[in-house]
């Protein structure tokens, strides 16, 4: 786990300094109160009827009991007061299942409204039967006071350390099944919540909308070696190739992986048939690690993978045809296997090559991503010359513009100041954006400086130092640090000792994207204008 040093208690105040109407409505859309909602819910102990006692009725498969089956489990998912995210859920893994499977899934999501059954028994069923999104939020919307909604597109890894580092704290050793994890992680929350005087939507809150924000930034790739490369896989029976191509660039994404797999290692994306092709590659965000609420049969590493490119399609013809892809072993096995083993750097040139001779673009990009210890975030793209004007224009400028400040009224863009450093004669200075309490000369509130790249820690440190004795001299409580890298905010405190309230990284080139991830700092009301 990394080490924590974004200043929480602080940044916990600013987030609730603002209306959370928007994010509680976002709760309630996906936890609506439910019709009927004093009918019995499922008791909080005491043990489950065994099978023995009660068990299942396992009749030979047969369209009409298919058919009653699928009716009954249909009419009693719409008839729940689930929000139409849990339903969905629910009936895509229904359609999932077939013979007797249905049937046990039918039971075990029958007793989740049925006081009878205990919480743990219905909980590792529907975990068996329906995966843990599903099951965790269909009790969540049921019994919201012990039951914590596990959210897996957080990814295990970061969802354990916000709530760490919101100090909630539980087990999750390799001995225990997904059931345990997740009722240990409720009982958890629960605990905090109880302690705290907090709701189950402020929780909510906290960890899924707040969470991302309070992540320490990661370190650096690993430079003492070239990285690995891993070979990873999507199918298409499991939705996974739909998925892959709506993979964004810059956002982090969950997948399976060789357990060997660490951060800064470059995995290759290959989709099974129809396709049978390796159609991208992925950048390692975080080492490996093994993720508790995997299915218990499920033996690999899970990775966090980042930094995705798209690249022209090598297929598994075109590799069984090439002088030196057709000896990889992977090749001669069809791919069986792939989680298992390293690309060795004879097929992994050769791919780099194949990829040169269909797009020389994407061949000499895909080079230095290759050789950059940074990873995307901190080489040029194709084609990019971005300068410290742009930054502020494309970036800058409507992020402040949305908080609302406004250029004509209370925002100076290139500010000049005198600031004395020593005992040396004043230096002019400009501030790249200053924002005023009422007008322009009035009371700073605000200060930003704008670099059109910051490639590593030291740059940062510099950039802030800048900033922070701007903020100084205009005696101003908050200031920024702007890049295409991200986005650095800070609180004013004696020079070199300023507090970090939120970073957000955003991808190397300005898009429309970077808008999308910098919008939830529009609620922090410490950051707008004096109302």
């Amino acid at each position: 786990m990394e080490a924590v040093t974004v200043n929480v208690r602080q940044t916990i105040a600013m987030y609730w300094e603002a209306d959370r109407s928007v994010v509680k409505a976002r709760y309630d859309a996906l936890f609506p109160k439910r019709n009927g909602e004093d009918s019995p819910a499922p008791a909080d102990s005491g043990a489950a009827p065994s099978a023995e006692e009660d068990p299942p009725h396992h009749s030979p498969p047969s369209k009409d009991w298919e058919t009653r089956w699928d009716t009954e489990f249909r009419d009693a998912v719409k008839g729940m007061g689930f929000s139409d995210r849990i339903v969905r859920e629910f009936l895509e893994r229904w359609d999932a299942l077939e013979g007797d499977w249905r049937l046990v899934a039918l039971h075990h999501f029958l007793t989740a409204n049925d006081a009878g059954w205990s919480v743990p028994y219905t909980l590792e069923g529907l975990i068996n039967d329906f995966g843990v999104w599903a099951a965790t939020h269909a009790l969540h919307s049921i019994v919201p006071e012990t039951q914590f909604p596990i959210d897996i597109d957080l990814t295990y890894r970061r969802l354990k350390l916000i709530l760490r580092i919101l100090g909630i704290t539980y087990g999750d050793g390799d001995e225990l099944l997904p059931v345990d994890v997740a009722t240990n992680i409720s009982g958890a929350v629960a605990e905090f919540n109880k302690r705290n005087g907090w709701e189950p939507w402020q929780t909510w809150a906290m960890v899924y909308d707040l969470g991302p924000r309070l992540l320490p930034d990661p370190a650096p790739y690993p430079t003492d070696a070239p990285p690995k490369v891993w070979v990873i896989s999507a199918n298409k029976p499991s939705g996974d190739f739909e998925e892959c191509d709506g993979h964004l660039n810059s956002e982090v994404y969950s997948w399976c992986i060789n357990s060997k797999a660490k951060r800064g290692d470059i995995a290759l994306m290959y989709h099974l048939a129809p396709r049978s092709a390796i159609v991208g590659l992925y950048r390692c965000y975080s080492d490996a690690y093994a993720d508790p609420l995997r299915p218990s049969w499920w033996t690999g590493g899970r990775g966090e993978l980042t930094d995705r490119i798209a690249i022209p399609w090598i297929t598994m013809k075109e590799m069984k045809q090439d002088p030196i892809l057709k000896d990889w072993g992977l090749v001669k096995r069809n791919f069986v296997g792939m989680l298992q083993l390293e690309v060795l750097p004879d097929a992994w040139n050769r791919i780099k090559e194949l990829v040169a001779s269909k797009d020389p673009d994407v061949g000499r990009f895909l080079d230095r991503y290759a050789t950059s210890a940074g990873g995307v975030h901190s080489i040029a793209a194709i084609g990019e010359d971005i300068s410290e004007e742009a930054v502020e224009d494309t970036l800058v400028l409507p992020l402040l513009q949305a908080l609302g400040w406004d250029i004509r009224v209370n925002l100076s863009r290139q500010h000049e100041m005198d600031i004395k450093i020593g005992s040396g004669k004043p230096k002019r200075v400009r501030a790249d954006f200053v924002g005023f309490r009422d007008a322009l000369g009035s009371e700073a509130l605000m200060v930003v400086e704008t670099k059109c790249g910051i490639r590593n820690d030291t740059e940062l440190t510099s950039a802030v130092e800048q900033c922070e004795s701007y903020a100084g001299k205009l005696r101003c409580p908050r200031f920024a640090v702007a890049a295409p890298e991200g986005l650095w905010i800070y609180q004013m405190n004696f020079p070199g000792n300023s507090i970090q309230l939120a970073h957000v990284p955003l991808q190397r080139q300005v898009s429309p994207i970077t808008m999308q991830k910098i919008m939830p700092l529009l609620g922090f009301c410490s950051l707008q204008p004096a109302k």
